[in-house]
């Protein structure tokens, strides 16, 4: 009950609501000296999700995951692989509940994921934990064939970091492609029809921040980050 409260204490406006135990993912934790990756692998959520992780303590030992969306559209379905890093931890026995939000938050459901359990046993000399670092990788579209999606096998974007053009390179031109530029928000910004296998857009308008590139045919659908300077 303790935890319970504590959660709502640093969500206030989040509304727990039903998730599909299939779009969870695999959560697991691997541990270096005093540091921890807590990892959300293949976990399937909308394809313009971009999500910010943030770490609180329950307990002494009980740690709170919550994977924040911050911009989304119901484009299509895809799976990301995320995770952040936990240095300088106390030795000891953990527990993270792992949960994330629905967009829109702080509106949206949150859905509980579920437990990982890890052990510290290098002394840590700093007086509390922090995030070192944190990762979230490109969408890879549910129903395709995954492997090649996170190979990106079906197009790539360059330079990445951009300033003014953004160049596209597909490696099929399977029926229509069209190719849309969209926010954090999910506003789509820039769209057009492909009809070479290499192209360039002008970005210039847009400002510094990071997109998502989605590129569409009629058999392929694959979404990636971009970052324009």
């Amino acid at each position: 009950m303790k935890t319970l409260v504590c959660i709502w204490l640093v969500f206030p406006f989040a509304v727990f609501g039903q998730c599909p135990p299939a779009g969870n993912g695999t959560l697991k934790a691997e541990v270096t000296g005093n540091a921890v990756i807590l990892m959300n692998d293949t976990a399937q959520r909308n394809c313009a999700s971009w999500y910010e992780m943030q770490i609180s303590q329950a307990t002494g030992d009980t740690l709170i995951w919550m994977q924040n969306e911050q911009g989304g559209g119901a484009y299509c379905l895809c799976h990301f692989n995320l995770s952040v890093t936990l240095d300088s931890l106390e030795p000891g026995n953990y527990f993270v509940k792992t949960y994330y939000t629905d967009f829109p938050f702080p509106y949206g459901d949150t859905c509980y994921i579920g437990l990982i359990s890890f052990t510290i046993s290098e002394q840590n000399f700093f007086t509390s934990y922090i995030i070192s670092d944190d990762y979230m990788s490109d969408c890879f579209p549910v129903g395709i064939n995954e492997q090649g999606q996170l190979n990106g096998q079906f197009f790539t974007v360059y330079p990445n970091p951009a300033n003014d053009k953004l160049a596209i390179e597909s490696t099929t031109l399977a029926g229509n492609q069209l190719l849309t530029v969209i926010n954090v928000n999910g506003m789509k910004l820039i769209e057009r029809q492909l009809g070479d296998k290499q192209t360039q857009i002008d970005i210039s308008a847009l400002p510094p921040g990071v997109y998502f590139v989605r590129l569409q045919n009629d058999k392929t659908v694959e979404m990636k980050k971009m970052i324009k300077e």
